[in-house]
């Protein structure tokens, strides 16, 4: 992750804390936390206490990002992960009909089956997985079956209740209180106080023309190019064209955009190196427009 230093510096803080209470408790976490054969025989007999507790309690804070589209907060929420050595999972708020897809079906009812929490640590056969929460705003409403949600929510994000949160398919207390809970929001607007009280706001800061800049030489670009099979040495990008790239229509505060504009601008230089022509293809200011479809935006 190029730039975005005081996000980063932020978390590792909270990591540093989070490792310094573990090694004070004379106890340590392992990488990974894979729920026994016995009990994974049936895919939802999930355990109720998990054998990695910390003496029954989590230091664990409750991470919320916010920030714009595209500025990289599910890519950091992965990157988190993957330092701790834990496996990944997410659950996107944004498609919750109602608290049923949280707490789970009970058995006895038709369409039975466990909440998105339970699915989760069923998905990464762990009990201490970093789950991301996305876009938690949208379950934030104060009515009818958004309200039920937000309530299971504040459930499991709390430390003092979490260690036996009960899905309505299991029936049985299960301990959350190891999973590292990462949420995301595009804004504060709406969410409650009793939200807020729970997590830490880390904010999301849109990258300027200069990150972009570097993000997109360095980073997305050799990636796509490795994904469409195309050597680096069969194109060649003048440096007046990435503004225009990084800028087609305005300002974007994410890099969403420009990728597309890349995964595009490659794509057709893909089609000119099969019809035959000339290779190096040197994408220039004056010849960008060819590459790069009219619907992805007026080059200004």
């Amino acid at each position: 992750h190029y730039g975005m230093e005081t996000i980063k510096d932020l978390i590792l803080d909270y990591l540093a804390v989070m490792q310094l209470q573990t090694k004070g408790l004379g106890n340590t976490v392992p990488e990974q936390a894979p729920m026994g054969n016995k009990e994974f025989s049936n895919p939802y007999n999930v355990p109720a206490v998990a054998d990695n507790r910390i003496d029954g309690t989590s230091k664990s804070p409750v991470l919320l990002f916010v920030g714009l589209q595209g500025v990289g907060k599910t890519s950091i929420a992965k990157s988190i992960a993957k330092s701790m050595g834990r496996k990944f999972a997410r659950v996107s708020l944004g498609a919750i009909g109602d608290v049923k897809t949280i707490r789970g079906v009970p058995r006895y009812v038709d369409g039975a089956e466990p909440g998105q929490i339970i699915k989760s640590l069923v998905r990464t056969q762990s009990m201490n997985p970093v789950i991301l929460l996305d876009e938690i705003e949208k379950s934030s409403g104060q009515k009818g079956l958004q309200s039920d949600v937000m309530a299971a929510l504040l459930e499991i994000l709390d430390p003092e209740q979490n260690q036996r949160f009960v899905d309505h398919y299991i029936d049985y207390p299960v301990n959350l209180s190891d999973v590292f809970f990462i949420c995301t929001a595009n804004n504060l607007g709406g969410l409650s106080a009793a939200l807020l009280d729970r997590v830490e706001v880390i904010r999301f800061t849109s990258y300027s023309d200069e990150e972009k800049e570097v993000i997109a030489k360095n980073y997305i670009l050799p990636r796509v190019l490795k994904e469409t099979g195309i050597s680096n040495q069969y194109l060649q990008i003048e440096d007046s064209v990435w503004p225009l790239l990084i800028r087609p229509v305005g300002f974007d505060a994410g890099i969403r955009q420009l990728e597309r504009n890349i995964y595009t601008l490659v794509r057709s230089v893909a089609r000119r190196i099969v019809t035959g022509q000339q290779i190096p293809i040197v994408i220039t200011e004056e010849n960008v427009r060819d590459f790069v479809l009219p619907d992805q935006g007026t080059l200004s």
